[in-house]
């Protein structure tokens, strides 16, 4: 039995957790669609947060401050 499959459900389970620590935390009311796009966009920031640690700051700090603007669901950036 490989352990590679049981990785896998286990990251879906903490995303899982993660969605709905920010719905209750943000007192969020999510439609279907809404809900949805979540697993997309956490993905997308965690991707956007491991590329800016690749990267080092001039001034020696270890690691970047990321500042995460948190947009209503539905919302395009232009």
């Amino acid at each position: 039995m490989s352990s590679q499959p049981a990785s896998a459900p286990k990251e879906e389970n903490n995303q899982e957790d993660d969605i709905a620590l920010l719905i209750r935390r943000h007192n969020l009311s999510l439609t279907e669609v809404q809900r949805s796009l979540l697993p997309k966009q956490l993905q997308e920031l965690e991707d956007t947060i491991t590329a800016l640690r690749k990267f080092p700051l001039q001034d020696g700090a270890s690691e970047p401050a990321t500042l995460l603007l948190l947009l209503p669901l539905g919302h395009r950036r232009s």
